[in-house]
């Protein structure tokens, strides 16, 4: 069976059949010997790389630091000056409307000046529309709340 298969390896022109019966795991006479003073010459032989000096001058680099902070203080300084103090008008609306309870009307009424508090021309309300909404409401109400009122 093995004469076979050595002689199909042998037609084939394979380079399996080149190969030599035999201990093909040997090494060469001295070899580890010899090897270590091989690479030892090698690496002297080797030359050494090309150092390049990455020195740059002293006043280039804290010109170029001193810009970086300027720059990184504008950003920041802007950033806060952007955000400060505003509020959208609806997180205020949403906070009023939260803690209504928890005021009184004069807190409300410390902050108001004359112009607040005067009625234009525009929004005047006529008698007619008081009387009107009063007839179109005088059913919800009550005799505690009239008495109230007066």
């Amino acid at each position: 069976m093995k004469k076979e298969i050595n002689n199909e390896l042998k037609n084939m022109d394979s380079v399996l059949s080149k190969v030599k019966n035999g201990d093909i795991y040997n090494a060469p006479d001295n070899y580890f010997e010899t090897m270590q003073n091989s690479i030892f010459e090698k690496l002297q032989q080797e030359k050494s790389p090309k150092v390049v000096s990455l020195r740059i001058n002293k006043w280039i680099m804290s010109i170029a630091a001193s810009l970086i902070i300027v720059v990184a203080v504008m950003f920041f300084i802007k950033q806060n000056s952007d955000t400060k103090g505003q509020l959208a008008n609806s997180d205020i609306i949403e906070y009023l409307n939260v803690y209504v309870d928890d005021f009184d009307e004069t807190d409300f009424a410390k902050y108001l000046n004359e112009e607040d508090l005067s009625i234009s021309n525009e929004t005047a309300i006529n008698t007619d529309d008081i009387e009107n909404y009063l007839d179109d409401n005088i059913d919800d109400l009550n005799e505690e709340d009239l008495q109230q009122l007066f």
